[in-house]
């Protein structure tokens, strides 16, 4: 797993509430592929598993290059820009892919809690 991909991983783990289970196929591409599989249930968080380990209900797929210009805008990213969606390989369940993606986003450091 590449820095960027388990960057990724750990902003959704570290904002994940328990709202929707399945599984995410995720393919990041650069010169090689490399996939991870992130699972969501209720009882044990958000994990990563092996593919054998049941059904996918999502597959993403995208060029590292864009992974990470998401890291560096996290603040600012959305996800319904055209260039942005344009830059996205998806099927199956897009709720739930929407779900993971949008806990990787974070408030600008000028807003106030």
């Amino acid at each position: 797993m590449t820095p960027h991909i388990q960057k990724l991983f750990d902003l959704m783990e570290e904002a994940w509430y328990p709202h929707q289970e399945g599984t995410l196929e995720l393919t990041v591409s650069a010169e090689s592929n490399h996939t991870i599989y992130i699972k969501s249930e209720r009882e044990n968080g958000l994990t990563l598993i092996n593919s054998e380990e049941g059904e996918v209900s999502s597959t993403v797929k995208f060029d590292e290059d864009f992974l990470i210009l998401i890291l560096q805008n996290l603040d600012t990213i959305d996800f319904r820009k055209p260039f942005i969606i344009s830059q996205i390989e998806s099927s199956g369940d897009f709720e739930f892919s929407s779900f993971l993606f949008h806990l990787i986003k974070r408030p600008a450091s000028d807003v106030v809690w």
